[in-house]
C-alpha cells in the first residue's frame, strides 16, 4: 500500500497492490516464494530445491519511499515563477512473482510509479530505491527487461500485412523443453486442463534432479552464494547483459526500416527527383548558352550562385528526420532495442545517399550542360562534387539544429535565418573585401560561399570575354593574375581570372581544393554536433 500525492494540497490517494496468486483457488497452480526476507525490502535468492524447480520461477521487485516531484512554470515570462508539485510521495510496496496490479482512481500516479519501476522516469525530482531481488536496479535494467508503453507507439512501415503476420516471424527452432511441454497438453480440451494428470511432469522433474547437470547446478549456486557472503555487500562481478545483437545487425535492420519508409512515401522521395528534374530544367533554360562576353560573366555568376542556393534551402526537408520519429526512437532505445549510433549511422544512409546524392545527379547532368559550362569532364564532375558537399553540408546543419526539438516549425525559422545570413555573405550580394575587419570573419560560417567560391574558380578559369582569346595572352593555372586596369579592355574584364581577383578569390588549384575541405569539415563537426545532442538529449516520460 502506498500514498501517492502531496500531502498539503490533497487527502493522499491509496493505490492498492493487487497479486493474483495470493488470492487461493484462482489458479489451477501457485508460485511460491523464491526468497526469504532479510530485512526491509532485502529478498536474496535461495538455493533450488526440488519443491523450488517445480514451480516457475521470477524476480522479486521492492520499492520503498519512492517520491518523484516536477517543477511547473506558471505566470507571465517577465514574472514567471517555478511551483514544485509531488506526482508520488512515499510510496512503498513489493511487487513478487506472479501477476500483479495497481489500483487506484485517474491521476493518482499508477503510470508514474510504474515507469519508475520500469527505470524509465527522469532522475531529476526522483528519489528513493527500487530493488530487485534485493539489489538496486542495474544500469541495463531496459536490455533485461519489458514494458508496454501506453501511448501507442510504432514504426511507420508497418503495414496491415506485418501486423497481422507478427506472430509468424518466429524461426522454424523450437527448444526441446517446448516441444516436451507442448505434447503434455496434447489433444486436451479447456474445459479438462484443470484436471490434467501430472505424473509425467514429475517423472521428468525426478529425473532431472537426479542428473548430474542438476547436481553441478547445485554446487555452482552455492560457490555463488558463499562469494556473495565473503563479498559483504560489495558490487558483483557478473557478465553484463547488452544488447541482444551487434552493431552491425542493428545497423542493416534499422537502415532496411529507413529506405523502406523511403520506397512508402513518394512524397519524399519520387516528388522529390521530379522537381528536381523540372527546376533543372527551369534554370537550364533561364541561363541558356551563356556567352563569352560581358553578360556571360553576369549570368555564369547568377546561375553559380543560384544552384548553390538550392542546394541549401532543398536540405531544410532533412529537419523531420529526428522529429518526426522522435517518440519512436526514444521509447526503442529505451527499450534496448538498437544503439544511438546505430541510429544515427541508419538515418545516414537513408536520407544522405538516396535523397542528397541522387538528386545532386540529376541536377548536375541536366543544368550544366544546358547552361554551357566549360565542356571538360573534370570541371563537370567537380562541378557536382561541389553540389554534394554543399548540400551534406546543410543537411548536416539542419539535423544539428533539429535534434532535440519537439515542433518542426520552431527548427525551420531557425535554419532559414541561418541560411540568409550565409547568403548574405556568400560573395554575390556584397563585396567580401569590402566589408569590415570586424565583420568578415563570419564568411568563413557561410555554406554557399564555400560552394560558389569552388565554383566560380572552376568555371572562369582559362576563360576570355573580350573576342577570340590570343594564344599569347592566355593565363596559365597557377599564375599571378595581374588585377590592374591594363588587365581590362575598355573597362571591360577580359580574363575570367581577373574577376576572381577582384572578388579576392585565387585562381589556383588549392583555390578550389580549399573549399572542398572547408565543406567536408563543416559536415563532420555538424553531424558529430547532431549526434552529441541526439546521444545527450532527455530519453525519459
Amino acid at each position: 500500500m502506498g500514498a501517492v500525492g502531496h500531502p498539503g494540497d490533497l487527502p493522499p490517494v491509496e493505490v492498492s497492490l493487487y497479486n493474483k496468486d495470493m488470492r487461493s483457488g484462482t489458479v489451477n497452480h501457485s508460485i511460491l516464494s523464491i526468497g526469504k526476507e532479510e530485512g526491509v525490502g532485502n529478498f536474496l535468492r535461495s538455493i533450488p530445491t526440488r519443491e523450488s524447480l517445480q514451480c516457475p520461477r521470477g524476480s522479486v521487485v521492492s520499492f520503498h519511499d519512492i517520491q518523484y516531484t516536477i517543477k511547473q512554470s506558471h505566470g507571465p515570462l517577465c514574472k514567471r515563477t517555478t511551483v514544485e508539485k509531488k506526482i508520488l510521495y512515499n510510496v512503498c510496496g513489493i511487487m513478487k512473482p506472479g501477476l500483479n496490479a495497481i489500483l487506484g482512481p485517474t491521476g493518482s500516479g499508477k503510470s508514474s510509479l510504474l515507469d519508475v519501476l520500469a527505470a524509465r522516469k527522469d532522475p531529476a525530482g526522483l528519489s528513493g530505491q527500487v530493488l530487485v531481488d534485493g539489489f538496486p536496479q542495474p544500469p541495463n535494467f531496459k536490455c533485461i527487461s519489458g514494458y508496454v508503453v501506453q501511448v501507442s507507439v510504432s514504426a511507420a512501415e508497418s503495414g496491415n500485412r506485418q501486423a497481422s503476420s507478427a506472430g509468424f516471424k518466429m524461426g522454424d527452432w523450437t527448444s526441446h523443453a517446448e516441444s516436451c511441454l507442448g505434447s503434455l497438453t496434447l489433444g486436451v480440451i479447456s474445459d479438462e486442463e484443470q484436471n490434467v494428470d501430472r505424473s509425467m511432469v514429475e517423472t521428468l522433474h525426478q529425473q532431472y534432479l537426479n542428473s548430474s547437470q542438476y547436481r553441478d547446478t547445485r554446487e555452482e549456486l552455492k560457490k555463488v552464494e558463499l562469494s556473495q557472503q565473503n563479498e559483504q555487500g560489495k558490487s558483483r562481478h557478473v557478465n553484463k547483459v547488452t544488447y541482444a545483437n551487434g552493431f552491425f545487425t542493428q545497423l542493416y535492420w534499422v537502415s532496411k526500416r529507413a529506405i523502406k519508409n523511403l520506397i512508402r512515401n513518394p512524397q519524399a522521395s519520387v516528388a522529390q527527383i521530379a522537381v528536381t528534374i523540372i527546376l533543372a530544367l527551369i534554370v537550364g533554360a533561364i541561363f541558356f548558352g551563356v556567352k563569352l562576353d560581358r553578360t556571360g560573366i553576369q549570368n555564369r555568376v547568377g546561375s553559380l550562385f543560384f544552384v548553390t542556393t538550392n542546394q541549401c534551402f532543398s536540405s531544410v526537408s532533412a529537419i523531420e528526420l529526428f522529429i518526426k520519429d522522435k517518440k519512436l526512437f526514444v521509447h526503442q532505445y529505451t527499450s534496448g532495442y538498437y544503439r544511438v549510433s546505430a541510429y544515427f549511422f541508419a538515418l545516414m544512409i537513408g536520407d544522405l545517399l538516396p535523397m542528397r546524392t541522387v538528386p545532386v545527379i540529376i541536377f548536375s547532368c541536366i543544368s550544366y550542360w544546358m547552361i554551357g559550362y566549360q565542356a571538360v569532364a573534370g570541371r563537370f564532375f567537380f562541378f557536382m562534387l561541389t553540389l554534394a558537399l554543399v548540400s551534406y553540408a546543410a543537411t548536416a546543419m539542419s539535423l544539428a539544429i533539429s535534434a532535440g526539438m519537439n515542433v518542426v516549425a520552431i527548427a525551420n525559422l531557425f535554419i532559414t535565418i541561418c541560411f540568409v545570413f550565409m547568403l548574405i555573405f556568400s560573395g554575390l550580394l556584397v563585396n567580401l573585401p569590402s566589408v569590415m575587419g570586424w565583420l568578415n570573419w563570419l564568411k568563413y560560417f557561410s555554406i554557399p560561399r564555400y560552394g560558389l567560391t569552388a565554383l566560380q574558380v572552376n568555371e572562369f578559369r582559362d576563360l576570355y570575354f573580350c573576342g577570340e582569346n590570343p594564344q599569347n595572352i592566355t593565363a596559365s593555372p597557377g599564375n599571378a593574375v595581374d588585377c590592374s586596369p591594363n588587365a581590362t579592355q575598355f573597362g571591360e574584364t577580359c580574363y575570367g581570372e581577373t574577376y576572381l581577383c577582384s572578388q579576392g578569390i585565387a585562381s589556383t588549384n588549392w583555390a578550389m581544393w580549399e573549399n572542398i575541405v572547408a565543406l567536408g569539415c563543416m559536415t563532420a563537426i555538424f553531424l558529430l554536433i547532431a549526434y552529441g545532442k541526439l546521444r545527450f538529449m532527455k530519453k525519459f516520460t
